[in-house]
């Protein structure tokens, strides 16, 4: 069997992992936890000099460049919007892994959400401590992301706010935060499946804007929908998530406004109006 595997491609062994835990895992066997080698150290982060004000000149141009970058503070009376997706997530196994950088959560195949004429699929949701997004200047303590893509490479994030609340905590929340990787660059493959639509409020409003990923290489033209009600957690699960992360969040972006044209004789104007936040 070893010379089996010794011969399996990257991806042929990281699937033939999956596979043996999967079936360790329907035999009644505890979750388990591998080392997965997934932040080689020279990589950006979020402090010094890997932090944010460095991503650009680490390879990643837009990040600085870029004339929507994500994430940003939503005007207090901006109008939000009743969200209108026609949303069909699946149970997946649970399959959690510390970065170092983030808590994510790796979901299965077949979840999508439908958008215009397009189908996103969920590939994975994470967790950012504090909010990265902000209403009016607020921040909460922690923001979960739901990262989707289409076939055509598109991507769509939904964005839940999440807060300290006597709100009961449902079957999925409870397993989550209870199996959490504790050490950096190591994967978590639970025995229980888990829904993402569990960590979606049920108040169907959010705010939209098309932005950016929030981490590099900052890729534009995403489809943001940012809840506007919170999600509701006991404070503990919020606080155990900060501990494991630390703050892995981007400051507010600035949405920057293209010069009009110069005409012959006179200078083209910009708008008076300061751009700090989505209005």
């Amino acid at each position: 069997m070893a010379l089996a595997m010794n011969k399996l491609s990257s991806w042929g062994w990281r699937m033939g992992v999956i596979l043996m835990v999967c079936h360790a895992l329907g035999a009644g066997a505890e979750e388990m936890e591998r080392d997965v080698k997934a932040r080689p150290p020279h990589e950006w982060g979020y402090s010094g000099t890997r932090g944010p004000d460095h991503w650009g000149e680490m390879g990643f141009p837009l990040c600085i460049q870029g004339r929507k970058q994500s994430p940003v503070d939503f005007a207090v009376n901006r109008k939000s919007i009743q969200l209108d997706l026609e949303m069909d997530y699946r149970s997946s196994l649970l399959r959690v892994l510390n970065t170092g950088r983030a808590i994510k959560v790796i979901y299965e195949p077949g979840s999508t959400v439908k958008y215009g004429d397009r189908r996103y699929e969920l590939t994975q949701f994470q967790f950012h401590t504090p909010s990265e997004h902000t209403l009016g200047g607020r921040t909460y303590p922690m923001e979960i992301q739901f990262l989707h893509r289409a076939v055509d490479g598109k991507l769509l994030q939904l964005a839940v706010f999440a807060t300290e609340g006597e709100q009961a905590v449902n079957g999925t929340v409870d397993a989550l935060f209870s199996a959490l990787p504790m050490k950096v660059d190591m994967e978590l493959i639970g025995n229980f499946y888990l829904n993402a639509a569990d960590l979606l409020p049920r108040e169907l409003t959010a705010f939209f804007y098309v932005g950016s990923l929030t981490t590099p290489p900052c890729t534009e033209g995403v489809a943001w929908f940012v809840y506007k009600e919170p999600l509701h957690l006991p404070a503990g699960l919020i606080s155990r998530m900060a501990s494991l992360l630390g703050r892995n969040t981007r400051p507010i972006q600035k949405i920057l406004i293209d010069k009009p044209p110069e005409t012959k004789g006179k200078k083209g104007e910009t708008s008076k109006k300061s751009p700090a936040g989505v209005r």
